[in-house]
């Protein structure tokens, strides 16, 4: 008697051409997905885990991208500019904040970068002491400060300190006044109209004091600048510390889009074309290294945390994808028996596999999303914990997430990549047996 053909479940040279394969293909992806259906609990179990996982990653990066943006735009808008030209030898005594290590003629530097298409402001840095205290003012109190003479009348192209002025003015181009940041104020004590003393160094490293009117306060996004700095005019500053119309540093705008090695490589051609020898233009990220520093260091930890979530994810994955093995052998071997080949078997198990990994790793996306839309949106207020730790990061003390699409699109593809890799082992499990050694399984 003749038997009938079996069941349609063949493949390889049973299906030739294009066609046939891409039915082969439906079919393996068919029975994988029925098979994770049948396990309901295992397979959400195991997705659950990669999802949680991956949700704390993509929190974790989304608050350290919202830090260095937030960081980025704070120290070039209120702090360091999109550039800086300095004089060569600066950077080694930068600490210091030396004025003798100059930049003796900053109006041609100024000059030069426009002609580059750069606005520019020249400013002096240097460190001193404030004080106040004395009659007729009721507190007594010191703090030292970084005090920065600018030029009012360019600073504004550079700068948007002049829109934070939370009390009193901004400086103009005859103050003889100081404006202090928000933070420094308050560990001063001090007020709007009081008189303070700066003791400081001139250029020639005698000591000097200057005695001034306090015209304003600044309540910038920038922690630290609230917290150490403090502004006098160039004017000011030149007469009593004996500039000479030098300056420590010109500081660059340039379009937040733009590439900040290119231009700074740009204003350093056109300067070097200028006539100008024996200076340095470092873009921001140069400048601002420590606080560069520190986001790649907490992106050291997000690359870590994210790999511990990859361990869990294969171990769970594949623990999955062995019980399944065991658990189907005599299934397996039936389908063998019926002309599904070894790796076609492999095939589709591993595709049971990448389903789990998919599925994990799109609802980590999607509770991720869901968990992090009122960080982006409203922030989490860390003013309280910047007082305690006292840590001079530039940022305003909100800590926002930020939206980073290619981080969770390399998420989902890593999950389910990893998951097909880790069960590649407990695929080959399934084939190893001849077809009468899984019909016998028990």
């Amino acid at each position: 008697m003749k038997s009938g053909p079996g069941p349609r479940i063949m493949t390889g040279g049973r299906e030739d051409g294009s066609g046939g394969k891409f039915r082969v293909a439906i079919r393996l992806a068919s029975l994988a997905l029925r098979n994770l259906r049948r396990r309901k609990r295992r397979t959400a179990i195991t997705a659950s885990a990669l999802a949680a996982g991956l949700c704390m990653f993509v929190l974790f990066d989304s608050l350290i991208a919202g830090l260095e943006n937030d960081g980025a735009r704070s120290m070039v808008w209120y702090d360091i500019g999109g550039m800086q030209v300095q004089n060569e030898r600066y950077a080694a005594d930068k600490d210091s904040l030396p004025l003798d290590i100059d930049i003796d003629d900053p109006a041609g530097v100024v000059a030069a970068a426009a002609k580059a298409g750069f606005a520019a402001t020249p400013r002096a840095v240097f460190s001193g002491e404030l004080v106040v205290g004395g009659e007729p003012w009721p507190e007594d109190g010191s703090a030292v400060a970084r005090i920065t003479a600018i030029d009012p009348g360019r600073d504004g192209a550079v700068f948007r300190l002049g829109e934070t002025v939370r009390e009193g003015r901004w400086l103009r181009e005859s103050d003889q006044g100081i404006v202090l940041g928000s933070k420094l104020a308050e560990t001063l004590g001090a007020q709007v109209g009081w008189s303070l003393t700066v003791v400081t160094r001139t250029k020639d490293g005698a000591w000097q004091t200057i005695d001034a009117e306090i015209i304003g306060i600044v309540a910038t996004p920038n922690a630290a600048v609230n917290r150490v700095n403090a502004y006098l005019t160039l004017s000011a500053a030149d007469e009593c510390l004996g500039l000479g119309g030098s300056v420590n540093q010109v500081a660059v705008a340039f379009p937040e889009e733009a590439d900040a090695a290119r231009a700074a490589g740009k204003l350093g051609a056109a300067l070097e074309n200028a006539g100008f020898a024996g200076l340095a233009v470092l873009p921001w990220r140069v400048v601002g290294a420590d606080f560069v520093g520190f986001v790649e260091s907490r992106r050291g930890i997000s690359r870590v945390l994210l790999l511990l979530v990859f361990i869990i994810a294969a171990v769970g994955v594949s623990n999955a994808m062995l019980l399944s093995v065991l658990e189907r052998t005599r299934e397996i071997g039936a389908l063998r028996a019926q002309g599904m080949r070894d790796r076609e078997v492999v095939a589709m198990l591993l595709v049971e596999a990448g389903a789990i990994g998919v599925i994990g790793a799109a609802a980590g996306i999607l509770l991720a999303s869901a968990v992090n839309a009122p960080f982006v949106a409203f922030g989490i207020d860390m003013t309280p914990l910047l007082d305690i730790v006292d840590v001079d990061l530039p940022f305003s003390g909100i800590l926002r997430g930020a939206w980073h699409p290619v981080v969770m699109l390399q998420a989902v593809a890593v999950g389910a990549l990893l998951s097909v890799a880790v069960s590649v082992v407990p695929a080959r499990r399934a084939v190893r047996m001849t077809v009468v050694e899984c019909m016998r399984h028990a």
